[in-house]
């Protein structure tokens, strides 16, 4: 049930965690200067439907969102330290590259930030009384991951040889379409930062459909190959 891949340790992806420290501190600029000409709360959503009126405060929307980020870089950041106690536990695992791996997590990392970043940036804008399109800013961003997701797909192609005969299928037959599941992620993606200023919700459902069309791809992709016994 193992692999002949060589155990690695994937290098920390510091470019990608200060990009977003970089982001955050001019988050964090921006609640300072913007804090005195918010309102005190927004209703963002108002009751029914069984549940109560959502308004967050000026402080919560100022200040938590850069904290969050923060947060979610440092976890993402420090993921290469356990990843090789991760692949310990299951030994039948393939190894992705390293230099890869790191290429993937600095990409991550750069897709938080603009993502939390609009978002704050938006609220704060609807917070001064500046009527921000929030719904069409957000779904551009999702597409701007949706995009950069696409492009690095290929990198998270698992590598090494399992030594059993049918998980080395189903990880050869899923391996080849790891490269053009990520050109239709990458496709989506254009399509879907488009359509956020047309139909944020057409966009949305691009956006959410494509992510489970590449994946399913790749499912479909390896199983067919581990069904398919070669003589």
């Amino acid at each position: 049930m193992s692999t002949t891949s060589t155990p690695t340790t994937s290098r920390t992806p510091r470019t990608g965690f200060v990009v977003c420290l970089v982001i955050a501190l001019a988050l964090l600029v921006v609640s300072i200067i913007a804090y005195p000409h918010m309102a005190p709360e927004l209703v963002t959503r108002p009751a029914g439907n069984g549940h109560g009126e959502n308004s967050p405060s000026r402080e919560f929307t100022a200040f938590v969102p850069p904290l969050i980020l923060v947060v979610v870089a440092g976890l993402i950041a420090l993921a290469p330290r356990f990843n090789p106690r991760f692949l310990e536990r299951f030994p039948a695992g393939a190894v992705a590259n390293t230099e890869n791996s790191t290429k993937v997590l600095n990409c991550v990392l750069v897709l938080v930030g603009i993502l939390i970043a609009a978002l704050h940036l938006g609220l704060i804008a609807l917070y001064m009384g500046f009527n921000a399109p929030l719904e069409a800013i957000m779904t551009t961003a999702a597409g701007i991951v949706v995009t950069g997701l696409g492009a690095v797909l290929p990198w998270t192609r698992p590598e090494g040889r399992f030594n059993n005969p049918t998980l080395e299928r189903y990880r050869a037959g899923s391996a080849r379409a790891y490269r053009p599941a990520g050109y239709l992620l990458m496709a989506a993606g254009v399509l879907t930062i488009v359509l956020a200023w047309l139909s944020p919700t057409a966009a949305m459902i691009v956006g959410i459909g494509s992510i489970v069309a590449a994946f399913g791809l790749i499912a479909v992709r390896g199983i067919r190959s581990a069904a398919s016994p070669r003589n």
